[in-house]
């Protein structure tokens, strides 16, 4: 109850809740939120990694039957902390989460790598991110915030009209050398493709 995150903890904790994990007051009387997340059977090793890297606070990951979509799904989840309330009036508004320009720049770099690992694709031509559960607005706001910190960023609309970031070739590798080295093993396949494609950058020569 009296557990205090970590700098690192609170960067990790920020980038995954761009992607696929969720803070919340488990219910009316909860005194104190906690993080939660849930991932479908391949990407199993990656929950387990979040609830190890997390357990200081309490995190712990377990399988569960999937009535749904795949065989099993991977749910896990944080103590409820009271010092995880800072970080849930920063992240939701109205009871739904929102992204913002100080969100955003309190992620890190760690942050920026499990967001990756999240919403991330690799096509060797540039960088997906899949913000399709963001607004337009929200996706201007990640867009922007790209382009000032590393470059040439875009917003794409899908067959259903969702929204997404595209990042260029460019903006690829000056990411890559950032996010890699805090992306675990089980998740480096989304790495590949990026890693050819600023392998076959040629050199400039000067003349």
């Amino acid at each position: 109850w009296h557990t205090k995150i970590d700098d690192t903890e609170r960067k990790a904790i920020l980038g995954t809740l761009l992607g696929d994990s969720s803070i919340l007051y488990p219910h009316k009387t909860s005194g104190a939120p906690r993080v939660c997340f849930n991932h479908g059977g391949p990407q199993a090793a990656w929950a387990e990694h979040k609830a190890d890297f997390l357990k200081r606070l309490g995190g712990k990951s377990t399988r569960r039957e999937n009535k749904g979509f795949g065989a099993i799904t991977i749910a896990g989840a944080t103590r409820c902390i009271p010092d995880l309330a800072e970080i849930y009036q920063l992240c939701v508004k109205d009871g739904k989460k929102t992204v913002s320009r100080k969100w955003l720049e309190q992620i890190g770099e760690i942050g920026l790598a499990w967001w990756f690992c999240d919403d991330g694709a690799s096509c060797g031509r540039g960088f997906y991110l899949h913000t399709e559960g963001y607004s337009l607005a929200e996706n201007k706001i990640i867009c922007q915030w790209f382009r000032d910190r590393y470059g040439a960023a875009s917003i794409r609309t899908g067959k259903r009209g969702y929204f997404w970031i595209y990042l260029s070739a460019n903006t690829q590798r000056k990411i890559l050398p950032i996010i890699e080295q805090y992306i675990p093993e089980c998740m480096q396949y989304k790495l590949a493709s990026s890693r050819a494609c600023a392998a076959s950058t040629p050199k400039r020569i000067r003349l």
